[in-house]
C-alpha cells in the first residue's frame, strides 16, 4: 500500500513539474543579470575579467589601485582608494557584472594617496 501511494505521489509530483517546464516554456531559473545571456554559466576568469574593465571605464575611479578575485561569483576588491565615493563606485560597478553572485571589498580608503596619472584615462 505504502509504495502504490510512493508510486502515485512520484507520477503527480512529475506530471506537476512536466507542466510546468512546458507551459513556461523552459525550466525555471535563477534570476539573470541583464548583461547576461540565459542559461549560460559564467566562470570565475569571465567575470574577474568583466569587472576589472569595468573599473578601468569608469572616470570616478581614474587613479585608483584596484585589484580584482573572484571565486564561485564572490568578488573580491583590494587595493586603495582616495575617497568613500570611489570606494562605492568600484563596489557598485562590480555588483552591476554579470556572473558576480557578491561583491568583498577589501579596498582601503587613504585620501593621502597620490593619483597615479598612468591610470588616467585619456580626454
Amino acid at each position: 500500500m505504502k509504495s502504490a501511494i510512493a508510486a502515485i505521489l512520484f507520477i503527480f509530483m512529475s506530471s506537476i513539474a512536466y507542466s510546468a517546464e512546458t507551459s513556461l516554456g523552459a525550466p525555471v531559473t535563477p534570476a539573470q543579470s541583464p548583461n547576461s545571456t540565459p542559461g549560460a554559466p559564467v566562470d570565475d576568469a569571465t567575470t574577474m575579467t568583466k569587472v576589472q574593465n569595468m573599473l578601468t571605464q569608469d572616470a570616478a575611479l581614474a587613479g585608483a589601485e584596484v585589484t580584482v578575485a573572484c571565486q564561485e561569483g564572490v568578488v573580491t576588491l583590494r587595493g586603495t582608494v582616495s575617497s568613500q565615493r570611489q570606494l562605492a563606485a568600484a563596489i557598485s560597478d562590480a555588483r552591476s557584472v554579470a556572473g558576480v553572485k557578491d561583491v568583498k571589498s577589501e579596498i582601503a580608503v587613504n585620501p593621502d594617496v597620490t593619483i597615479n596619472p598612468n591610470n588616467m584615462p585619456a580626454p
